[in-house]
Order: C-alpha cells, then structure tokens, then sequence
C-alpha cells in the first residue's frame, strides 16, 4: 500500500515538474521570438531629416525617427554624442498622433559648416534593453543668405563653370599658372549656352564684349535684365538671365567672352562680377563623339533646345520644360487604346528629369465606354421587362447597376483638374501681401480645387494655398 502511494506522489511529482519545464520552455521561447521580432523592427528603423527643410548651415533642422509597440514612458535615449560642428538643441519624445501604440522621438541639430555628415547609432534604452539606430547621413549647404552673388554658365551639353570657381576648379593650371579647354569644340559649330545668377535679388548692369574670330549671339533675355527686382527669398536657385550661341571661326584656344556684372545680394550690398577666363579649344573636323563633354546625353535626348540644364545636383525648370510635361500628361489622359504607350512616353520623360512618375493620368474616354454601357443595359432592361423575361432583367439589373457606378466614379475622376507647376510661392491667401508663404519647386503636379480671379487654389500632398494662374501650366 505505502509502494502504490509512493508511486502515485512519483508520478504526480514528475507531471508537476514536466510541466514546468514545458510552460518555462514556452515563456522563455516567447519572449526569445519577440524580442528577435522587436529587435528587427528597431533594426530596420532610421533617423531621417524632415521633408520640407532647406539643409543649410547654422539652422535648425528636425530629425525625428517612430519607434513601433512601445510608449514614450519605455523610452530612453542613453547617448546623444554627434561628430564635431553638430550641434544638439533640443530632443523629445511623445506618443505618436497617427500610432497610438507608437513612439515618435525628433531631435533638433544645427551644423557649423558645410559638408557630408556620417553619423553612429544612436543607442535607445527601450523596456530595460539597448538597441541601436542608424541615422541617415546629411549633405549640409550654404545658407543663401549669406552667400555672394555669382555667375553660372551652362552649356547645352552640360558643362557647368562658376565665377567663383576658376582657381580651385579642373579647369586651371597652377604650375603654369593657366587655363586648361573646358572642352573641345569643332569650328564653326553652335556652342550655346545660358548664363545664370545666383544668390542675388537684383541685376543693375549686364555687359560683355564680342570676342575675336567668332561669332557670338545673343538669342533670349530673361525678365530679371529689365532690372526688376526679384522678391527676397533666399534661395540657391539659377536665376536666367541670357542665351548666347558663340561659333568659334579659327582653329585655337578661346578665351571665354568677357562679360561684367553688377548685382546686388541678399544682404543688400552690390557686387561686380567679372566672369574667369575660361577657355574653349575650338578644332577642325572634331567627331562630336569625341568631345570632351561629361554629360553628352542631353545633346540629342530631347527636341526641345535650353529647357533644361543640370549643376550641382539643382534643376532648374522653366516654362517650356512644364508645358512639355503637361502636353505628355494631356496626352496620357486622352488616351484610349494607346494609354500604356502614352503612360511609358510621359514616364520617360519626367524621369529623365527626376521627376515623380508614380501618379498616372485618368483615361477620361474610360468615362463615354462606361456611359454607353449604361445607355446600352438600361435599354435592354427596359425590352426585357416589357417582354417580362425575367432572367434577363435581373443580368441587365446587375451589370446596369456596375457600370452606373463605374460611370459615377470615372465622371469624379475626370472632373478633377491638374497642372504642372513652374517654380512658384504659394500664399495663404490670393494676395501678393500674404504674409504666410510657401515656395514650392517646378515640375510638380498639383490638383487645381478653385480659382480666384488671376489665382488659382493648388494642392501638392500636405501642402495647400493659392498661387498665380500664371505659374501653372494646365493638363487638359
């Protein structure tokens, strides 16, 4: 009797303590497997720079990462040591207006000087654990505000050269104390060009001389030689001013034509700019294959002449390249059997610029097929209820029903109107004395709610306000 109880308090014993384990293993491995999955999480995560900054020194600049499934009380930043010239002003943490279950951090950083800043992980105490966040690297400009006016020439071709930048640029020799060709030109060929200001508000005076052996042309003026002074934004971006094409007659190194300006800066102050002697080596007989230019793919890539020219990673849209654009997109919105064509052609184009290519225009033909379906099952609807044909009532109910309401949603779609935006500021009100204002980029396209006169009612994502009917170009 004692050997039978023995057994059973054995055997009791032993499924208490199987069970232990097992509900341990389970725990133990739970919280194993969730932590590994948090740890992804946090892994994949990046403290990035708020859209919409201008990335200048000496500003305050927002970083702010969201943290996923866990609450501001969890969190705890343990280290904010940043690389030298990086300056911490504030950090907070709060839970997330769009996540509840959500924490979102934002730092406040300021830089001292210009450059490509690399950051370390930032260690995060989180629930009594350190994980570790990448920060994305920033490149970090000059305030515009601070700058001084300079000139900026761009070749058709690509080729970019700077007033300010003789001495320090590939273009200079300091062994021999001169100027090495940008690039070489056949003899009698067009080589035109666009001169650009930047960093100014205003230009008082625009001179240059006609040089030796060629042939120098100017062909466009932009507004800002009718000496009007521009609004006082400051920005880095080229301003026109002239299109020359300059044909070299004789074969030889040609020192660019001289040209002298005057401007006046953010700051107020005027400046005289005279333009470096860079030089073209112009060669009889030269394979255009053969030039030395870097960016040779605008040559031919497009028919439309000085729309576009690219420096410094800034683009600079003007009217031609928005109406362009808009005539691709009235085209893709037009389209009936040819839509993917037109779809691919407008794509091609706008990535070539570096455009957005993600939002498709709606086939508004989509809208009569639809209509004529209507028309088409109401009438057979209305012959077979007269004929009382019971089953086929109730299929023309149905498919009258679908493309009654495909008609209604392709009528909403193609009443929304579009446009593509030249570079312009958006007010809060249509007034040129708003004080709230928002410069938006060219290129962009924009849904047009109202109109007001000369101003038209724009939405861009977030951001919203009026703007000059002038500065968009309408998709029809």
């Amino acid at each position: 009797m004692e050997k039978q109880r023995a057994k059973s308090r054995y055997r009791l014993f032993s499924r208490l303590l199987t069970r232990f384990f097992i509900c341990t293993f389970f725990f133990f491995s739970s919280d194993f497997l969730f932590s590994q999955s948090f740890r992804e999480k946090i892994n994949s995560l990046e403290i990035v720079a708020s859209e919409n900054q201008n990335m200048y020194i000496k500003t305050d600049l927002k970083f702010e990462v969201e943290i996923p499934d866990v609450l501001p009380s969890s969190v705890q930043v343990k280290n904010t040591d940043f690389p030298d010239n990086v300056n911490l002003k504030s950090l907070r943490k709060f839970e997330s207006f769009e996540n509840n279950s959500a924490t979102k951090l934002e730092f406040w950083l300021s830089f001292d000087k210009v450059g490509t800043y690399k950051f370390s992980k930032l260690p995060v105490l989180i629930n009594g654990r350190t994980y570790y966040i990448r920060i994305r690297n920033v490149q970090i400009e000059e305030n515009p505000e601070n700058m001084n006016p300079r000139v900026v020439i761009v070749f058709k071709n690509g080729t970019t050269l700077y007033s300010d930048d003789f001495y320090s640029s590939k273009y200079y020799s300091e062994k021999t104390n001169s100027a090495i060709p940008v690039f070489d030109a056949k003899v009698g060929e067009k080589q035109e060009f666009t001169v650009y200001l930047q960093y100014a508000a205003q230009l008082i005076q625009f001179e240059w001389d006609l040089p030796k052996n060629s042939i120098f042309t100017q062909t466009k003026q932009f507004e800002i030689t009718e000496v009007k002074y521009r609004e006082k934004k400051f920005s880095k971006e080229l301003i026109p001013v002239a299109t020359f094409e300059w044909s070299g007659l004789a074969e030889g190194k040609m020192t660019f034509p001289e040209m002298n300006f005057v401007a006046t800066g953010y700051k107020g102050y005027k400046t005289e700019i005279t333009f470096p002697s860079y030089e073209i080596n112009f060669v009889k007989g030269l394979n255009k294959s053969n030039s030395n230019s870097e960016n040779s793919i605008y040559n031919n890539a497009f028919t439309f002449d000085d729309s576009f020219f690219e420096t410094e990673n800034n683009v600079y849209i003007t009217k031609e390249i928005a109406q362009n654009i808009a005539d691709l997109r009235s085209k893709e919105r037009n389209a009936t059997f040819d839509y993917l064509v037109k779809v691919k052609e407008r794509e091609k184009t706008e990535d070539f610029f570096g455009f957005d290519t993600s939002a498709k225009e709606f086939p508004v033909k989509l809208l009569y097929f639809c209509g004529f379906f209507v028309l088409f099952f109401l009438l057979v609807l209305i012959i077979s209820a007269k004929r009382k044909k019971r089953i086929t009532v109730i299929f023309a109910s149905v498919f009258f029903a679908i493309f009654f309401v495909a008609t209604m949603f392709c009528g909403f779609q193609a009443s929304k109107k579009y446009g593509i935006c030249v570079e312009g500021i958006l007010q809060s009100v249509p007034e040129e004395s708003a004080s709230s204002k928002f410069e938006i980029t060219g290129g962009n396209r924009v849904l047009i709610s109202q109109q007001s006169g000369d101003w038209l009612f724009i939405e861009y994502g977030d951001v919203s306000g009026w703007i000059k009917k002038e500065y968009i170009i309408i998709i029809k």
